[in-house]
């Protein structure tokens, strides 16, 4: 009498069992992707659109459409971060994909009849191969950066207004980094130096501007400021 070392035949994969874990498999991919906060959207190697997460549309305003790569700019909105000018087809990271090209970070603006506000994304492209490596379509990954954008612009607009500020003072006025390098300088420190524009101190030191001798006395001074929070009071 032999003994089989295999396992019971009662519990040999079957075709029933092989489908039902494709399924199951399956059902986990579409959750996750349902769960995402990031949208995913995968288009064909012609351009059609294959997928389409709750979140894609959600960030877009609109979900999967039969239409051709032409009219992306056109019915989803997509426009350059000036919010004005059509992203051109041929440029967008999912073209871009789809022709095998890699894409990182692409900021774009997004308005539409759906998100009439409008909202800035940042989207990463990646082609799609098939199992012996030629193209097959792309797949892009983007978020929601409105709130970041906003964030910037207005520190932005604070920084223009400190520099006006500044460059209406007669003073000499400016900011160093704690390598004692200009960071900024206003308009009568730039006339001082000889500089057209104040942005042209920024990264410069002392040793660019005078003697070695008087640079080399204003580093200690700032360094000892620096090292005793204490400011030096000019008698």
């Amino acid at each position: 009498m032999t003994q089989s070392n295999g396992p019971p035949l009662d519990v040999l994969p079957t075709e029933s069992n092989r489908a039902q874990a494709a399924h199951d498999q399956f059902q986990l991919f579409h959750s996750i992707l349902d769960s995402m906060g990031d949208g995913i959207v995968v288009a064909d190697e012609q351009g059609r659109f294959v997928l389409f997460n709750p979140a894609a549309e959600r960030i877009l305003g609109l979900g999967m459409a039969d239409i051709s790569p032409e009219r992306w700019a056109e019915v989803y909105g997509i426009y350059y971060p000036d919010a004005q000018t059509l992203y051109p087809t041929e440029q967008m990271p999912l073209t871009r994909a789809i022709r095998g090209e890699e894409s990182n970070q692409v900021e774009l603006f997004v308005r539409n009849n759906a998100r009439s506000e409008g909202a800035y994304i940042s989207v990463t492209g990646r082609p799609l191969r098939d199992g012996q490596g030629r193209p097959c379509g792309g797949v892009v990954v983007f978020r929601d950066i409105t709130q970041k954008k906003l964030i910037e612009q207005r520190l932005l607009h604070k920084r223009h207004l400190l520099q006006s500020l500044m460059d209406h003072m007669p003073d000499c006025i400016y900011f160093k980094d704690a390598d004692c390098r200009f960071t900024h300088v206003n308009r009568a420190v730039a006339e001082r130096f000889g500089l057209t524009h104040p942005q042209e101190a920024a990264g410069k030191s002392d040793f660019d501007f005078f003697l070695e001798e008087h640079a080399r006395q204003a580093v200690r001074d700032e360094q000892e400021v620096m090292r005793t929070r204490e400011p030096i009071v000019a008698k």
